[in-house]
């Protein structure tokens, strides 16, 4: 019986690294989460060509190995030792206990994650719309926030962290910009069914396109969707966008009290017609501490937009706007797509060249350019306005 047993009665064994082991192998069966207790660590992604892609810096006490939180059979992604590195190794079963009955735990595992999402938007949202030189210094000044001693990182780590080559990350390190763009924190999207009725809250609709606000400037609230949905987004200072998720009816989003971010808040816009309610974020911590179920909740919905942001992040590091937008083509035609005698998928209407661009960070110009590209290739055709895809990911 686990019940009645907190996290310090049943620790969990301690790990040690040396630079450079990969100790986390994507594809591998997901048994273990490893959470550091001393030293950095890098997680990154293996494209079908090889390609590299850093996702996230860690530190203690961050949450390396996420797949198992979300029952996954298999890690999703790599994990590599950047200096030595100690970590504490639990048994997923056990975690997946004890984060029932231990609030201790669960709020530190929480924490843990949201400060990985955060940095998972924040490189994302650089990727995508900052230049080099302004990503790496923001990126630096997130790091050394975090980290109590100098992050070992070599120019090649941070480069494919910011989505630059390393000469590129050489020369910018001798340049530092007059200020650094703004980081948004994530707001998190979740799928909680826990009771709110207790929690005082206020209803609201909106209208297609419409930006979604908090009843007061500045004020620390929470959006549950009751109908409709709603896109999340980056924006930088010329109105360009590149979207970070998409909430459905059912889900949470703007809850940076929870989070633990300091960082100003993602954009938000309606879908279609959005009816959703408005919690006070405070009123909804007490709920949380009242009902530690709703932190496991929490905790497997932090973990899946984790995944889906560093998705996004690896599409954001294409070498150029055709492969960018192949991947997300490509992704549109597995999960969206009607498929055709001929092999192609069909997309629903909608997907425009405006949609599809701040989807990945770029202007309607760039992506009408891409597709014929893609055309010529016999990636893409067009059908009254709706576009065909064949799904088979190329280098281009």
């Amino acid at each position: 019986m686990v019940q009645g047993y907190t996290w310090r009665d049943m620790p969990p064994g301690l790990r040690k690294f040396a630079r450079g082991d990969v100790f986390v192998h994507a594809g591998e069966p997901a048994t273990t989460v490893f959470v550091l207790k001393r030293g950095h660590a890098r997680t990154f992604l293996l494209s079908e060509d090889g390609q590299d892609t850093t996702t996230s810096i860690l530190c203690a006490p961050q949450v390396v190995s996420i797949s198992p939180l979300l029952s996954r059979p298999t890690y999703d992604a790599f994990a590599e030792a950047l200096e030595p590195v100690e970590a504490w190794a639990w048994p997923a079963d056990r975690l997946s206990r004890l984060l029932l009955v231990d609030r201790e735990l669960s709020g530190l595992v929480v924490g843990a994650l949201s400060q990985r999402l955060a940095q998972a938007v924040a490189l994302l949202g650089n990727v995508a719309l900052v230049d080099v030189t302004e990503r790496l210094h923001d990126v630096q000044l997130r790091l050394s926030d975090r980290a109590n001693a100098r992050v070992a990182i070599t120019h090649r780590t941070l480069a494919q962290l910011i989505g630059a080559r390393p000469e590129t990350v050489s020369r910018s390190l001798h340049r530092r910009p007059a200020w650094a763009s703004p980081v948004a924190a994530p707001e998190e999207p979740t799928t909680c069914t826990c009771a709110t009725r207790d929690v005082a809250a206020s209803s609201s609709s909106f209208a297609a396109g419409q930006r979604i606000l908090p009843p007061e400037p500045h004020a620390p609230c929470v959006f549950l969707v009751h109908a409709g949905a709603v896109r999340l987004f980056l924006e930088d200072g010329r109105g360009r966008q590149v979207s970070v998720d998409r909430v459905e009816a059912g889900e949470y989003f703007g809850l940076p009290a929870l989070a633990a971010a300091s960082a100003p808040s993602l954009a938000s816009e309606a879908l279609g017609d959005v009816q959703l309610s408005t919690f006070d974020a405070g009123a909804l911590l007490r709920l949380l501490d009242r009902q530690p179920e709703l932190a496991q909740t929490l905790m497997t919905q932090v973990a899946a937009r984790i995944e889906r942001v560093e998705r996004r992040l690896r599409r954001a590091h294409g070498a150029n706007a055709c492969t960018r937008l192949a991947s997300l083509l490509d992704d549109l035609a597995e999960q969206e797509g009607e498929l055709q005698a001929d092999g192609y998928r069909l997309l629903p209407a909608g997907w425009t060249h405006v949609a599809l661009g701040r989807e990945v960070g770029l202007c309607r110009e760039t992506v009408t350019r891409a597709l014929r590209a893609l055309a010529v290739a016999g990636r893409v055709r067009q059908r009254r306005r709706r576009l065909l895809v064949r799904p088979i990911r190329a280098e281009l």
